[in-house]
């Protein structure tokens, strides 16, 4: 049982050299004691606090903190909603789990003393703004929760709105129908504009409305899931009448994220998650009592077997998982931070250099670690730190000088300088923060782990619930190899651990018409004439032959090149990529022949991508 007074007196009791230390004085402790909104969240640990003299300290900042940025009253409101909410899973993302006060009172489930995660990352005595809380349900359990926050917060609760902004398309479509050229152009033909017979004055007072408005307003539209909670009712002034959000219920408002922020006011995020939906559909056990130590699991990844795998299952994440070959939570945590936020333009040739190495603990993976890095650095406060962190990631030019003439005093060597802006200069390529990480990684182990000990209701639950790019025929192809797999549409149901649908008849077709229809197959000889033949050159390169049904693709526009990423079956339940350099037309066709080469013979063939040297499309 957490008693109370005992904390209470801890926060208060600690020697107060330490607070002069961290900037806090006798008021400060004062205000805690006898703040009652803090000893309501303190009334909410759920969590007993270690024997720990860190543990307090801690606490006592992030009081103070709650106390100096009036932020207590929000987090009432988080406990509030977690009440709501007990009954359905969910995933507490974002910055939050950088608090110890959000752990303790079970809002999230990562322990930052624990697991060295700075408090700046959430808050602190500089930020201008209130942080998020971020949550993620099952996407098709998503209107209930908003349904009860609503009734729970009375004429108190709104959604915001996205302001939408005119841009060039957009522009030149508003001008057009401004001066009246009575021609309609769709947005998708704007690019037709020019062939149009206008008058050239006509043409040169559309391009000056266009230019008027790019940049400007041009209408609202609803938050994926932002919500605010105000301490009375929404002022009557900021709700948009006419809007409809899916629940007729819940009000919209005019302000965006934006103006949260400016009006000090505090969004909360109900976010949609299809993994954990696939996720509650297997099991109903906690995310956060699946096993940490199963080498089986981890062997699943290590060899790249991640299709089906929510947040896991990209050819980014795969070849990642093959090359790290991740032994822990933390391994997971930091290919996930690594490979998702990661811009395109980036992407490629970083794992190219990150998988080249091996050698992924070198990299500055998360926020919080470079807030403490640049506070070591420099040494300066956390909160200083952070606002250097924040100058890298949203390039802003002045800040960063100002950091690069404090290590121009503090180091004699420009190898040494170069190296430490190199390393905060990636920041802006995969910005994450440690908790977020940690919060996707626990789902990715959990579906890892019902893949591996209960594949019959992972793949059903994956067939109802994914909508990744593998979802054509993969999905099914790898179901299919675990249900009974009948074809016809939904619903499917599980009779006697078989998959099946309400029509039958489907089995009967041949391979060819099976595809044709649904564009995946039920019988064994499918792929009977695919193969993958290798010819072994040297120890640095292997030359391939690929026949193969193509699944999906797409192309990727590097700042250098494009290349179509391809991937294909060749077998029961064996898949590989193909990267063929340029740009190939590969929609309308069923299977791609050709040669090329692997560089990694040393490892396994799925652990491998061909590069393409010649090939050839064919229709079924």
């Amino acid at each position: 049982m957490i008693d109370n007074e005992i904390i209470y007196s801890k926060v208060i009791l600690i020697d107060r050299n330490i607070f002069l230390k961290l900037g806090f004085n006798e008021k400060h402790l004062y205000d805690i004691y006898h703040h009652s909104k803090i000893k309501k969240i303190i009334n909410n640990f759920k969590r007993d606090i270690p024997n720990n003299e860190e543990y307090y300290i801690r606490l006592t900042e992030e009081f103070s903190l709650l106390i100096i940025k009036k932020f207590a009253k929000y987090i009432i409101n988080i406990l509030d909603i977690m009440d709501l909410i007990q009954d359905i899973p969910h995933i507490i993302r974002g910055s939050a789990g950088s608090s110890l006060i959000c752990y303790l009172t079970k809002i999230t489930n990562i322990d930052p003393i624990k697991e060295n995660i700075c408090l700046a990352r959430f808050l602190h005595e500089l930020r201008d703004s209130m942080p998020d809380i971020d949550f993620d349900f099952p996407y098709n359990l998503r209107d209930e929760i908003f349904e009860r926050i609503n009734n729970h917060f009375p004429k108190r609760m709104a959604r915001i709105s996205n302001h939408l902004m005119y841009r060039e398309k957009s522009a030149l479509r508003k001008a057009i129908k401004e001066v009246d050229i009575n021609k309609v152009i769709k947005y998708s033909d704007i690019k037709k504009y020019n062939r149009l017979r206008i008058d050239n004055n006509l043409k040169e007072e559309i391009e000056n409305k266009k230019n008027e408005l790019i940049d400007t307003f041009r209408c609202f539209s609803l938050h994926c899931g932002g919500i605010i909670i105000f301490e009375d009712e929404v002022p009557e002034d900021i709700y948009l009448k006419q809007a409809k959000t899916e629940n007729s219920k819940i009000k919209q408002i005019k302000y965006n994220k934006d103006d949260t922020e400016k009006n000090g006011l505090f969004k909360i995020d109900i976010l949609s998650n299809r993994g954990l939906a696939q996720l509650l559909d297997i099991s109903k056990l906690d995310i956060e009592d699946y096993p940490r130590d199963d080498l089986c699991i981890f062997e699943i990844l290590s060899n790249g077997n991640n299709i089906g795998i929510t947040f896991a299952e990209s050819p980014a994440m795969r070849k990642l998982f093959i090359s790290i070959k991740p032994q822990s939570l933390d391994d997971i945590a930091k290919a996930l931070a690594l490979v998702r936020p990661m811009a395109q333009d980036f992407k490629n040739e970083y794992l190219k250099n990150l998988v080249a190495t091996n050698n992924i603990h070198k990299y500055l993976i998360y926020d919080d670690d470079a807030i403490t890095y640049i506070s070591d650095l420099v040494k300066c406060l956390e909160s200083i730190a952070d606002t250097y962190r924040k100058a890298f990631t949203k390039n802003k030019y002045k800040k960063v000088q100002i950091f690069k003439n404090i290590l121009n005093d503090l180091y004699d060597s420009n190898d040494d300088k170069n190296f430490i802006i190199d390393r905060l200069s990636n920041l802006k390529k995969y910005s994450f923060c440690k908790s977020h990480a940690y919060s996707y990684a626990k789902l990715v182990l959990a579906l890892t782990y019902q893949k591996k000990y209960n594949p019959q209701l992972f793949w059903l639950a994956t067939l109802n619930h994914c909508r990744s790019m593998y979802r054509t025929w993969v999905h099914f192809q790898c179901a299919k190899s675990h249900l009974e797999l009948t074809l016809g549409k939904k619903p499917w149901y599980i009779k006697e651990n078989k998959l099946i649908s309400k029509n039958s008849t489907d089995n009967n077709l041949n391979k060819v018409e099976q595809y044709k229809k649904y564009g995946y197959w039920i019988t064994k000889d499918f792929l009977i004439d695919s193969y993958i033949k290798i010819e072994y050159v040297d120890k640095n390169l292997l030359n391939v032959k690929f026949k193969g049904l193509i699944g999906c693709g797409r192309v990727y526009n590097t700042y250098k090149k494009k290349i179509t990423f391809l991937t294909i079956g060749y077998k029961k339940d064996k898949f590989i990529d193909i990267n063929i350099d340029g740009l190939c037309y590969y929609g309308g066709y069923d299977y791609i022949e050709g040669e090329g080469h692997i560089k990694n013979p040393k490892s396994k063939l799925y652990e491998s991508s061909i590069i393409v040297e010649s090939y050839k499309l064919y229709k079924i």
